[in-house]
């Protein structure tokens, strides 16, 4: 997957419809680097409100390539709850940077934080990294056997 961002193999591929709008790989690279040259000069925490899934993407990972420490929420109701400093990242500022080059990221270095429910008391802090995604993802697709289908991953 990571291999998309320093190769151009895949770049005119959709990979994300939202609102029935198509972005191909090439599409979401150029919004990236922007958006991570925009992350550069702002607070070191960040948090992703995942509301649409092309948000959740670019955000995702510029902000990885940014070097911000990651918490994802889902609620935005869950925000009044973060007891430190961060910079809310619910928008999109839309722009292009054209021939950036993606560093080489750790995926196993690359993490981010998430919350539980809080359904047993007080919500725990869950720490993950894109490894860990990474694999997730594959075993499930490999559990219901959705590897032979036509997925672009």
């Amino acid at each position: 997957m990571l291999e998309v961002f320093t190769q151009n193999i895949k770049d005119d591929v959709v990979s994300i419809v939202d609102e029935d709008k198509e972005y191909t790989f090439r599409d979401l690279k150029e919004q990236i680097a922007w958006q991570t040259e925009q992350l550069k000069n702002t607070k070191d925490t960040v948090v992703i409100l995942g509301e649409s899934n092309y948000h959740f993407f670019i955000h995702f990972f510029a902000s990885i390539y940014a070097g911000k420490n990651i918490y994802i929420i889902s609620d935005r109701m869950r925000l009044k709850d973060l007891d430190f400093d961060y910079e809310l990242l619910d928008k999109i500022e839309f722009g292009r940077k054209k021939d950036y080059q993606f560093p080489e990221i750790n995926a196993k270095e690359a993490v981010f934080k998430f919350f539980t429910s809080g359904s047993t008391g007080k919500p725990k802090t869950i720490v993950k990294s894109l490894y860990n995604i990474l694999y997730e993802a594959k075993d499930i697709l490999e559990e219901f056997n959705l590897l032979n289908k036509n997925y672009n991953i």
